[in-house]
């Protein structure tokens, strides 16, 4: 990767999805540096990359370049250092940090993130298990809607249908909930989907009159190695991301 996105070869709908995944795998190649190539025109398009650089969690800061490099055209972009702590990412957002880590065996991909959040475990797991709630955690560039018939409140066996988007790809989804022991664990497996196989299991635990939360992924991609460090990563990083800071503004700490 050159780190230089130019974004006059793609079509401004594709934006919103293709600046945070191209982040995402920059910062997995440990740029430190990059650079977003918007154009100068009225400068909708300068606005709209500035908005999505406000909300990414890979980025540390962010400025217009100077004139020998596009000018108010462009904007050079730092991202955060993870060096010191390979393979784990610390994320900040409204409630604190949260820790994810990425392992690998075999074929076998897993990704494990925690965070306390601010609320008893029975309250956050109601939350968690209205499907209403999923949108909510997920990236808007997602844009995920829920398939009928969809059940009011998950439990053992129910069956989950959605639609998401990935670089403008449409994707359908189906997962079926294989564990289900409230309110302290729930697992959901994928029925059909973009992975050869996906499982995503939650823990909670009390942590005094708040929640340790713990999500676990295990996934196996289609491609392997290349797939998974160019799109599955940097893809489930930044959605965990986003739903732990969802979580932490849902629950904000008192």
């Amino acid at each position: 990767m050159d780190g230089v996105l130019d974004l006059h070869a793609f079509r401004p709908r594709d934006v919103h999805d293709l600046v945070p995944t191209w982040l995402d795998a920059c910062h997995e190649h440990g740029l430190a540096t990059v650079r977003i190539v918007h154009g100068k025109g009225r400068g909708v398009q300068r606005r709209i990359v500035h908005a999505i650089l406000d909300r990414h969690p890979a980025v540390r800061a962010y400025r217009l370049a100077p004139r020998e490099c596009g000018g108010w055209g462009a904007t050079l972009v730092t991202l955060c250092d993870d060096s010191q702590h390979p393979g784990t990412s610390c994320v900040p957002n409204m409630g604190g940090a949260v820790a994810m880590e990425f392992a690998r065996a075999g074929s076998d991909c897993t990704l494990e993130a925690t965070q306390r959040i601010a609320a008893p475990c029975g309250v956050l797991f109601d939350f968690l298990a209205d499907p209403r709630n999923l949108a909510t955690l997920t990236p808007p560039a997602r844009r995920l809607v829920l398939l009928a018939p969809t059940p009011a409140s998950l439990g053992a066996g129910a069956l989950l249908d959605y639609r998401t988007h990935v670089l403008g790809l449409a994707i359908t989804w189906r997962m079926r909930v294989v564990v289900w022991d409230p309110p302290h664990a729930s697992a959901l497996e994928q029925v059909r989907g973009p992975y050869v196989s996906f499982q995503h299991a939650q823990r909670l635990e009390a942590d005094g009159d708040a929640t340790r939360l713990i999500d676990r992924v295990t996934y196996r991609v289609p491609g392997g190695v290349l797939v998974d460090a160019w799109l599955a990563r940097p893809h489930l990083r930044r959605t965990f991301a986003y739903r732990h800071a969802q979580l932490a503004l849902r629950f904000p700490a008192r």
